[in-house]
């Protein structure tokens, strides 16, 4: 994804902060953003602006993926290096850290739709100690076919322990 397109992303993220993340995927495509874009936006670009804020509370053991619903009642967990789009929110995230690039408000409106970062301030708020902390990811909506993965049916363990 393209710096500006992340950027208009990011200004209709930190708008509809406050909608339900349908609605907020709805403002999305509205704005020209594909389903899966919109999809993907919502679950990773706040994921990412967390970073920067673990990792200041001194929270050094983040899980290399997130875990997703399937369509099929499971779950999945998809490598966060799977989408570029993590890691360019995470290099914008940083930068905002080290030199102000974006609205503090935009930053915090986007980081605080986390689970992370909203893990992070209860777990602060109680007096707990986060320093050398482990976090992982997870999400409820979308379901993983729904961010473009398409989980892998397990063969049968027969199968799997004979070949075939």
């Amino acid at each position: 994804m393209e710096r500006d397109r992340l950027l208009q992303a990011v200004g209709l993220l930190s708008k509809h902060a406050d909608v339900d993340d349908e609605s907020l995927a709805a403002e999305l495509a509205k704005a020209g953003f594909s389903m899966l874009e919109a999809n993907l936006l919502i679950v990773l670009v706040p994921t990412a602006f967390s970073r920067p804020l673990l990792e200041k509370a001194g929270i050094t053991d983040f899980a290399p993926s997130i875990s997703a619903p399937t369509r099929g009642g499971g779950r999945v967990d998809i490598p966060l290096r799977t989408w570029p789009m993590y890691r360019e929110a995470l290099a914008l995230a940083r930068e905002h850290y080290q030199s102000g690039i974006l609205e503090q408000d935009t930053y915090k409106r986007i980081a605080f739709r986390s689970a992370e970062a909203n893990a992070l301030n209860t777990a602060l708020k109680e007096g707990v100690d986060v320093k050398g902390a482990a976090i992982a990811s997870t999400i409820v909506w979308p379901c993983a076919e729904d961010l473009g993965y398409e989980p892998q049916t397990p063969k049968p363990w027969l199968k799997r322990l004979f070949g075939g």
